[in-house]
C-alpha cells in the first residue's frame, strides 16, 4: 500500500487509473461501493469549482480591494505576513536536523510495524465479517 502522500500527488495525473481512483475514494475502506458518479465528480467538477472560485475570488481582490482597509495596511498585515511565511518556511525547510546523530541513526523496526499493522488488520477484518453474520 503506498503512502498518503503518494495518492494525493498523483490523483490528478493523467497516468493515475480509474480503478486506483475508485479505490482511493472508498472502496478499499468503506463500507459502499463509489460509483461513476463519485469519480465524474473528483475528477471534472471538483477542479472546475476550484479554478472559478479562485478566479473569481482574484478578480474580486483585483477590482474591489481588500474595501476600507489602507494599502499600507494591507501590504504590512497581509503581503507581508504571506511573505514572511514563504521565507520562513523554505529556510526552515534546509536547516539541519536538531538531532545529532540523525545522519547514522538506525531505522525503527519497520517489519515488526507493519507486522502489527497487518494484525490489526486482519482483526478488524474479522470482527467486520462477523458483525456482518450477526446481523442476518
Amino acid at each position: 500500500m503506498a503512502p498518503p502522500y503518494e495518492y494525493m500527488s498523483s490523483m490528478y495525473s493523467p497516468l493515475y487509473t480509474q480503478e486506483r481512483l475508485r479505490q482511493h475514494g472508498g472502496d478499499r475502506f468503506s463500507s459502499f461501493k463509489v460509483g461513476r458518479v463519485w469519480q465524474l465528480m473528483l475528477v471534472v467538477l471538483t477542479p472546475i469549482v476550484l479554478v472559478v472560485i479562485l478566479a473569481t475570488g482574484a478578480f474580486d481582490y483585483i477590482v474591489n480591494g481588500y474595501g476600507s482597509f489602507p494599502w499600507w495596511y494591507v501590504a504590512i498585515a497581509g503581503w507581508g505576513t504571506l511573505a514572511l511565511l514563504l521565507v520562513a518556511s523554505f529556510s526552515m525547510s534546509y536547516r539541519a536536523y536538531g538531532r545529532i546523530d540523525a545522519d547514522t541513526a538506525a531505522p525503527a523496526d519497520t517489519g515488526a510495524l507493519a507486522r502489527e499493522v497487518e494484525a490489526d488488520l486482519r482483526r478488524i477484518r474479522a470482527e467486520r465479517a462477523e458483525a456482518e453474520r450477526n446481523k442476518k
